[in-house]
């Protein structure tokens, strides 16, 4: 695996529930994707604060519906 891509040759990832893995796969070149409601936290305002974060700092925040839609597209 190169830098950048995945073994696969992606270069994109959808990621559910863990914002610690987004930020991996950013410092890797990946465009992570994180489902916001497939994530969980201790409780709501760290939940949000760490959405917040990710869209901020190393990836797109978007929820499953649309992440579904996108892929049967």
């Amino acid at each position: 695996m190169s830098c950048g891509t995945t073994s696969s040759g992606r270069d994109q990832l959808i990621l559910i529930g863990c914002v610690l893995t987004c930020a991996g796969a950013f410092m890797h070149g990946i465009q992570p994707f994180l489902v916001a409601d497939a994530a969980a936290d201790f409780d709501s305002p760290t939940h949000l604060a760490a959405l917040r974060s990710t869209a901020a700092r190393c990836g797109l925040v978007t929820d499953a519906a649309r992440a579904v839609r996108t892929l049967t597209q």
